[in-house]
């Protein structure tokens, strides 16, 4: 088995680590703008739940499609998205049902 060179190492972590620093940042902005949203319990447990299923149908899809190059960066940016409006949605009521 060959070894990679280390500048093409480099670059796949920087490639990496940029990705997840970006998908961070979009995921909190996502989760600020959604914290403005004033909706009731029963819908935010609605929504919430249901964003959850759709999230992770869409990770399994990206796991399935990982090699696949172009759709696999959409689908990136879908589960980004999801997952921004579900930790959103869900800090809504999580703190409310702690105590």
């Amino acid at each position: 088995a060959g070894k990679m060179p280390s500048y093409v190492q480099r670059q796949f972590r920087l490639k990496a680590m940029g990705l997840m620093c970006l998908q961070l940042f979009v995921v909190i902005g996502i989760m600020l703008l959604v914290d403005g949203w004033n909706v009731s319990r029963s819908q935010v447990t609605s929504y919430f739940l249901s964003l959850l299923s759709f999230l992770i149908v869409v990770l399994l899809l990206l796991a399935a499609l990982r090699s696949r190059f172009p759709l696999n960066y959409f689908l990136l940016a879908i589960v980004t998205a999801l997952a921004g409006l579900a930790w959103g949605i869900g800090g809504k009521f999580l703190p409310d049902a702690m105590h």
